[in-house]
This record gives structure tokens, sequence and C-alpha cells, in this order.
């Protein structure tokens, strides 16, 4: 009997010295998962669950890089947007589905000397000196591809142009065409909040199909893991970027779009319901399928491809009535060999953005 009962007091000690590791143990995954170290631990085992998930890869897309070859050919940097006119231009000859720019345009472009018609010994002001926003808003207001130009929401600002009034002309009608009213906002009320907004020049936001948002957010560990897909700016919401682009592609109806639980849920107009999962923020987690460098674009193209394109058409043009068959000749065939490169151009969403040495902020992303 007194076997039995000092059996029975080892097994509660055993017990209770159980209960006490389990609590410790509880008590600190419950203090690391709260501190800093505990959430990039987290973060980091959403990483290693990330690789295990099938990769889907699509080449609906092309990327139009304004790499070291763009610049060296154009000498200067930023890209000057008399640039991006040309390549616009040939994006929609060449029927691109939409034109997505990452890049913004905030502050109006310098005057630009047209170094061409200087040399050929053109006097008058007018046609040497090249107004560049007028310029690119002649090439977005073409006829064919639509482009979707950046916009970016930012806590406080000094342009008068980005404050919110009544009698801010300019963003009150980028505010009533391009940002979206939801009808039915509940759940939304974590969302980011913008309080001013910097958005493409005059004329450039007349002749855009629509503006994005290209503020990213990093995780605490410094990597990009999510993207907001909408941002709350005075009653409505603007949307990110590319989401822009596939709520038109996709024919939403955004006044309904609503959130359900953890999903944003985008009712089409032809019926259909797209759910996209997104978190508290309205961030949706995105699904890297590798670094920049190790990326599979199944198309990739330098945008000093459409400019020298262009310089050979206007070489072409100008042999004519030139006697120089070699000349014309050799000018025809670059030129078919340039068109044949841009067939892959044909239905697909160009994406214009900076790979550049030392102007991409594409490396924060990668897992």
């Amino acid at each position: 009997m007194v076997e039995n009962t000092l059996m029975r007091m080892g097994m509660k000690r055993l017990f209770i010295v159980e209960v006490l590791i389990v609590g410790l143990l509880v008590g600190v995954s419950l203090l690391v998962s709260l501190s800093w170290m505990g959430r990039v631990l987290d973060l980091k085992i959403q990483d290693a669950l990330v690789w295990f998930r099938p990769a889907r890869v699509t080449n609906l897309f092309i990327y139009v890089a304004i790499d070291d070859a763009t610049i060296d050919q154009m000498k200067v940097y930023p890209l000057p947007r008399v640039a991006l006119a040309s390549a616009v231009e040939v994006l929609k000859e060449f029927s691109s589905r939409a034109v997505i720019i990452d890049s913004e345009f905030i502050d109006p472009a310098p005057l630009w000397v047209d170094r061409e018609k200087y040399e050929a010994g053109f006097q008058r002001l007018e046609d040497v000196v090249v107004n560049q926003d007028m310029r690119f808003g002649e090439a977005l207001a073409k006829e064919g591809s639509p482009v979707y130009l950046a916009c970016r929401g930012v806590f406080d600002s000094d342009k008068e142009r980005t404050q919110w009034s009544e009698t801010n002309a300019e963003l009150q009608m980028v505010y009533e065409r391009f940002f979206v009213a939801i009808s039915n906002s509940r759940g939304m009320e974590n969302f980011f909040d913008e309080r001013a907004m910097e958005f493409p020049v005059f004329p450039l936001y007349m002749y855009a199909a629509g503006l994005g948002d290209t503020t990213s957010d990093e995780s605490q560990d410094g990597i990009l893991r999510q993207v907001a897909l909408l941002r709350h700016f005075h009653g409505r919401y603007v949307p990110q970027l590319s989401f822009a682009y596939a709520l038109d592609a996709l024919s939403i109806d955004k006044e309904k779009i609503v959130r359900e639980g953890e999903f944003l849920i985008l009712p089409s107009r032809e019926g259909k319901r797209y759910r996209v999962p997104i978190n508290q923020q309205g961030e949706m987690l995105v699904h890297w399928v590798g670094t920049w460098k190790t990326q599979p674009w199944t198309n990739m193209i330098s945008l000093v491809d459409l400019l020298r394109y262009q310089e050979w058409k206007r070489y072409s043009e100008s042999l004519q009535s030139s006697s120089d068959a070699h000349a014309r000749e050799e000018a025809l065939s670059v030129l078919r060999s340039y068109e044949n490169l841009f067939q892959t151009l044909l239905g697909k969403v160009v994406i214009i953005g900076y790979t550049a040495s030392s102007t991409t902020d594409v490396g924060g992303h990668s897992l």
C-alpha cells in the first residue's frame, strides 16, 4: 500500500512537471511569436512553404526593359519621355493588348532638343525644341493599346496639385475618373490610407486608360512579399497599378467589389466572381517564382530595340526616292528582322520598367 501511495505521488509530481514544461513552452512560443524575431521566423516559414506550391507561369506578359543598352543609347537618365513616346507608338503599331508603365511622371519634363533636326539645319525653335509631355501625350492618345500609368499615395507632400481639396480641379478629375467608388466597403477599414496623391502631369492623365498605385510595403525583414490591391483615398480606393489593368481586363463591376472574410470578391459584368485572398490591410501575398534574375520570363525585350526600329523606319522612308538600291534593301532587311521580333507583342500585356544598373527596385522582393 505504501508503494502504491509513493507511485501515485510520483505520477502526480511527473504530471505537475509536464504541465509546467508545456506551460513554459507555450509561454516561450507566445513570447517569440509576438517579438520581432518571432514574426520574422514566421515569415521565413511561410517562404519555405511557398516553394512546395507549384508556380503558374503565363506567357501573357512581355517585359520591355529600360536596360543599360537603352540608357547608353539615349545618354541620359531618367529615360526622356520622347523615347517613351516612340516606344508606346511601336507597341501600339504591333497591337499589344495593353501597356503598363511602371514609372512615375509626377513632375513636368524638361524641354527636349531634337538633335536630328538641329543637325539637319532646322532654324525655327518650334521645329527643334520638343515639349516632351505633349509629345508623350500624343503617343498615349493614338488609337491602339490602352496605356496604364503610375500614381503614388503619400502621407504628406508640399506640392499643391497633390493636396486634397474641392478646388483642386486636376486631382478631382483624376479622382472621379480613375479611383474606385465601392458601395459596400465593410471590412476594408484597415486598408492603407493615403492623404495626398502624386499623379502624372497634364496631359498624360488625360489620355491614360487607367492609373494605379506603385507604393510597395516590405515585410519586417525588408522583403516584398505582398502587394496592397486597394488603398483608401478620401472615400474612394486607388487600385495597385497592375490590378487597375486586371479590373478592366476582367470587366469587373468595380462599385460592387466587396470583402468576404479573407477574400476580396470581384464580380464581373458577365456574372463571374473572382476571389483574391488578402490580409487585414488588403494585401495579396505574391507567389514569386524566383528572384528577378531567375524569373522564367518567356518574353523580354530591350526598349532600345523599339527605338532602333523607329530610327530604321525613318531611315527607310527617307530612301524611298533614293537611287541607292543596296541601301534601300539593307534598310528593309533590318526592318523585317525587327518586325519578326515584334510579332511576339501581338495580344500581349507589355510592362515597361527599369532594369538598368542602379535604377531598379525589384531586387528587394526576392525570396
